[in-house]
């Protein structure tokens, strides 16, 4: 599933998991039953390109890419799966210039959950909200 990421993206998701792993090493609570690791996208529409070859590259090569490792992982039957969540401009400006296959390959990962939007239109500042405001 990794294959589909540049090997920046894998040293950054190791990163991830092991300053994780340190910052509670310390903490450990025995009543935690379910750990979920979030991995999060901020779309910088004309902050890191122009706005034009940022949203290229989402509907061209970001979405399809998470689509097809939601699909993967699905269909290897275990439990992990791979949800994207993305804000409710990108959905739309996807399927405004989404080909017809391309189309009907998002609309079937949203029948099946694995790409899902909120109501904000471009990405959600998580590191400034609280549990009641994720809910």
């Amino acid at each position: 599933m990794l294959r589909l990421f540049g090997a920046g993206f894998r040293a950054m998701l190791c990163l991830m998991v092991l300053t994780l792993a340190f910052v509670n090493a310390g903490a450990a609570d025995k009543d935690v039953k379910n750990v979920v690791v979030v991995f999060k996208t901020h779309l910088d529409i004309g902050f890191t390109d122009l706005n034009s070859n940022v949203e290229k590259r989402y509907i061209e090569e970001f979405i399809p890419k998470a689509i097809e490792v939601a699909k993967s992982l699905r269909e290897s039957g275990g439990e992990e799966r791979y949800v994207w969540t993305m804000g409710s401009w990108l959905v739309d400006a996807y399927l405004k210039q989404a080909d017809g296959e391309s189309l009907r390959t998002f609309e079937t990962a949203v029948e099946n959950g694995d790409i899902v939007w909120n109501g904000v239109p471009y990405t959600v500042e998580s590191e400034s909200m609280n549990r009641d405001m994720f809910e």
